[in-house]
């Protein structure tokens, strides 16, 4: 794609496409989103960054950092990448697990299976110490819909955590309805 400078203020169909509040910002492979003022080092390094393995776990971050955790969802189909959003998931921020759990959630929207190469890490996450995370797991493998999880949500009826129990009995009630 062929680099394009756009004046926000006169193509406003773009800034509201990548959520553009603030200038300079810059979007590098319709991902990747640079805001602020962006030296050469910087922007370079954006750039070379294309070919960092973990290219696309940034993208998702930027993504979600500027408010456009749904796109996050489309890219994470488009890419074929839910293993990508794994590492935000489990992020101790707040507000990137949310925009993570939205993304996937959209993602789910557009393709039912697209998360079921992680479920496997996803099921591990139904152990892990952070309340909110095996809550919100819980209600994340019900949407996924599959049955492997059954026994595993089981498990959380006994769940210290109220909400979390609450959480696992509704993703059974899904999981058990669905097969």
């Amino acid at each position: 794609m062929r680099p394009r400078v756009i004046d926000a203020l006169h193509f406003l169909d773009w800034a509201e496409r990548y959520k553009v509040k603030s200038t300079p910002t810059v979007v590098i492979d319709d991902g990747l989103t640079l805001v602020g003022n962006i030296d050469s080092q910087e922007l370079t390094s954006g750039i070379l960054s294309i070919r960092d393995p973990n290219f696309i776990t940034k993208i998702l971050e930027s993504m979600m950092n500027t408010g456009r955790a749904e796109d996050a969802g489309m890219w994470i189909c488009k890419k074929k990448a839910a293993r990508a959003v794994l590492p935000l998931y489990c992020s101790p921020v707040f507000s990137q697990r949310m925009g993570a759990l939205v993304a996937m959630e959209e993602a789910l929207s557009q393709d039912p299976r697209i998360l079921d190469e992680i479920v496997d890490d996803l099921i591990l996450l139904l152990s892990h110490g952070d309340d909110g995370l095996r809550g919100d797991t819980s209600e994340l493998l019900g949407k996924v819909c599959l049955p492997k999880a059954i026994p595993h949500l089981e498990r959380l009826k006994d769940d210290p955590n109220e909400d979390v129990r609450d959480a696992a009995m509704e993703a059974l009630g899904i999981l058990k309805n669905a097969t």
